[in-house]
Formats: C-alpha cells, sequence, structure tokens
C-alpha cells in the first residue's frame, strides 16, 4: 500500500490568539489521520499552554529560518530561480526580502518527502508556498480570509491559476476571486467550522434582573468600530442599565479607553485583555449579547465570517452586530440585531438595553444553523479531498 499524504501548512505566525480557525481545521485534519507539519514564517505565544485548540500541534510546528541563515545556491537554470525573478518585479523590496527562508523551506519539503502544500492567507504564506510546490511539483491549495484579499494580496491571479483549489470562508471573498480566476470552478466557499461537542447550547431565561450583559471579543482595530460604538452608547446612569465587557488588544486600545474616560463610561465598561478559550466560553455563558460593531477601515479591510459570532450563535448567545462583510451571511433573521451601520446598532443596543428580553431572537434556528452549515467535521471535507487525491 502507499504511503498516506504528508501535507506541509505554510503560516504566518504560529500560534496566534486570533486565527483560533487554523489550529481547528489542523487538528480536524490530524483526527482523520493526515501527517501534517505547520512551517511558520514567526513563532507567536498561546494565552493558555493548555488551550485545547492547538494540543499536538506545537510538537509539529517548524519556524522557518529568516535572514539568519545563509541562502541556499539556486542553480542558473532553476525554475525556482526564474520565477522569483517575477516575483521581484511585482513585490517591493521589503516584502521581497521576506523570501530569503523559500530556499531553506523548498529543502525542508524535499527531505520530508510532502506530497501536498496547504497556505493560509493571500499574502507571504501562500507565496511561499506556492513557489516552493512549484519548484517540487507538488500540489498546492490556499485559503483566503479578508484583509488578506482585499488590501494585501500577492499575485493572486497566478497562484489561483497553479493551485488546485482555492478555499475562501466566506461569499464576499468567493465572489471576488472568481473575478480573477481563469478556472472560476477553482474557487471554494469553505466556512470556518466549530468542534461543536465543546460548544453546548445554553438557554437562557426570557427575561434577568439586573442591567443587560453585553460583551465583545476581538482584535483592537479600525475594522472592528469598538471605538465609534463606544462614542454612541447610552451614558452611564445609576443603577447601571447595562454593563459592557471589552475583551481584546491592539492599537486602538488607547483610543478605545481615551473615549471611556472621556465619556465617564468607566462604571459600566470593563477593557480586559484576550481571554483564553475555555474563559471566553464561560464569558459567553454569562452574557446576554454579543456586540460586533464592525465596520469596512479607511485602507478597504474588513470582516469576513468572526469565529466569535459561530460560538455565540453555537451556544445560544444572542448577536447584536452590523451586516458588513461576510457577516451578511448570518446575522439577517438570527441576530437580535443585524444593523446596516454603527449608529443603527447603537439605537437598536438602547432599545434592548429597556426590553431585556427582546436580545433573545431565534437563538435555537441561531444553533440550527451552526450544526447544519458550520460543523467543523462537514465543512472541511473539500480541503480532505484535496489533501487526499
Amino acid at each position: 500500500m502507499p504511503p498516506g499524504p504528508r501535507l506541509a501548512v505554510i503560516v504566518d505566525t504560529f500560534p496566534r490568539w486570533s486565527e483560533r480557525f487554523i489550529a481547528r481545521e489542523l487538528c480536524e485534519l490530524l483526527r482523520r489521520g493526515i501527517d501534517l507539519t505547520v512551517f511558520a514564517l514567526k513563532a507567536g505565544e498561546l494565552l493558555d499552554k493548555n488551550d485545547p485548540d492547538w494540543l499536538g500541534l506545537s510538537e509539529r510546528t517548524v519556524v522557518l529560518p529568516y535572514c539568519i541563515t545563509p541562502r541556499l545556491a539556486l542553480g542558473r537554470k532553476s525554475k525556482l530561480a526564474a520565477r522569483l525573478d517575477a516575483v521581484r518585479a511585482a513585490l517591493d523590496a521589503s516584502t521581497f526580502s521576506r523570501l530569503n527562508c523559500l530556499p531553506s523551506l523548498v529543502k525542508l519539503l524535499q527531505q520530508g518527502r510532502f506530497t501536498h502544500v496547504h497556505a493560509h492567507f493571500a499574502g507571504l504564506p501562500s507565496t511561499l508556498g506556492w513557489l516552493a510546490a512549484e519548484e517540487l511539483k507538488l500540489a498546492f491549495t490556499l485559503s483566503v480570509h479578508a484583509r488578506d484579499v482585499f488590501v494585501e494580496p500577492q499575485l493572486l491571479r497566478e497562484k489561483i491559476a497553479s493551485a488546485q483549489r482555492v478555499f475562501c470562508c466566506h461569499a464576499v471573498a468567493c465572489e471576488h476571486l472568481k473575478t480573477l480566476a481563469t478556472e472560476p470552478r477553482k474557487v471554494v466557499l469553505m466556512h470556518h467550522g466549530l468542534p461543536l461537542e465543546r460548544f453546548p447550547l445554553t438557554l437562557r431565561p426570557t427575561r434577568r434582573r439586573g442591567p443587560l450583559k453585553l460583551i465583545a471579543a476581538g482584535r483592537f482595530v479600525k475594522k472592528k468600530g469598538y471605538r465609534e460604538l463606544l462614542e454612541l452608547l447610552p451614558p452611564c446612569t445609576a443603577p447601571a442599565p447595562y454593563i459592557f465587557l471589552l475583551c481584546g488588544e491592539g492599537p486602538e486600545q488607547r483610543a478605545i479607553e481615551t473615549v471611556i474616560k472621556a465619556r465617564k463610561l468607566q462604571p459600566v465598561i470593563k477593557v480586559s485583555p484576550p481571554l483564553s478559550a475555555d474563559e471566553l466560553l464561560e464569558a459567553f455563558r454569562d452574557a446576554d449579547v454579543l456586540v460586533t460593531p464592525f465596520q469596512e477601515a479607511a485602507d478597504g479591510d474588513f470582516d469576513g465570517i468572526p469565529n466569535t459570532i459561530l460560538e455565540a450563535f453555537a451556544t445560544g448567545l444572542s448577536v447584536a452586530g452590523t451586516q458588513t462583510g461576510g457577516m451578511r451571511e448570518l446575522l439577517p433573521h438570527r441576530g437580535a440585531i443585524a444593523a446596516p451601520d454603527i449608529r443603527s446598532l447603537a439605537m437598536g443596543i438602547s432599545e434592548l438595553i429597556t426590553n431585556k428580553g427582546s436580545h433573545l431572537v431565534n437563538i435555537l434556528a441561531a444553533r440550527q444553523l451552526i450544526e447544519s452549515e458550520f460543523d467543523l467535521r462537514n465543512v472541511i471535507k473539500p480541503l480532505v479531498r484535496e489533501i487526499q487525491t
């Protein structure tokens, strides 16, 4: 019997708490018996070393060398050398310099007898994976998301032409990539999935005493819209009509804290560092509504389908959010609020605060949606087929 496939997965920073969907996908591939190694451009850190989403992955991760190691010599007739010339013309000098680890990656893939290369994101990881797969004549697939498609893509037409399949986690990216492909059939919608056994449904009382409990979790960046929402939320009164737990970190944190102080919202809004998987699940169980005030940033960046919304729907937590980017696929008819913009969202949240029972909207329908369209064991099947072919 011939040996099974050996999969090389190319990523940027690994592990990274905001990219939990990658870890869950890899764990599911391992559960199916696929032998894989993760090649990361940079080593990351976990919030919790025992995080279940990353169990078994650290010993399968190789951090690629950067400029510290010498480049391997490439012969003048090497296809990789010729292709690098074309890539050099398309990328700026700083980005191109990060390809120094490419010859090392080629050597590692060759020595490890890998049969398939899969890369996450349309930027540098997939550029490396594409070039290495072309040099070694290996099967190549890639997964794309949001910012990497619309703000920081690299040579997407060429990658789509070389790839067996390109997987998009939401319909907006999927439709865009089909316009770039000479063979649109290569572009496949493959949502991020959840290991549903870890996200049981929690039924909540129709009304709760005390303040409405809001929660948000994500990176503090412009596209999340947290600062803009805080500028519009109701003022703090006694007794407090709501409390808002805002979990995350990022470049917008100082601006967020400035708004909280200026509007004297400290009694009702708490800013917390990112929570571990177990901590976030516990916080979801205690909350009434997940708030997702996402928007399109000035540079064109927007969210696809954040895992936090999937987790909220799976556990019976209502969602109040804007219908930006990939969230148009989820929020209509299933969220407590599906607003066109942040100002409308703030008005809707004010109404929820007044009527604390109205947030319990379509919880069972939302759970049914997750079970039918976002079960990890089902959504990952298109990728598994490509790896095993």
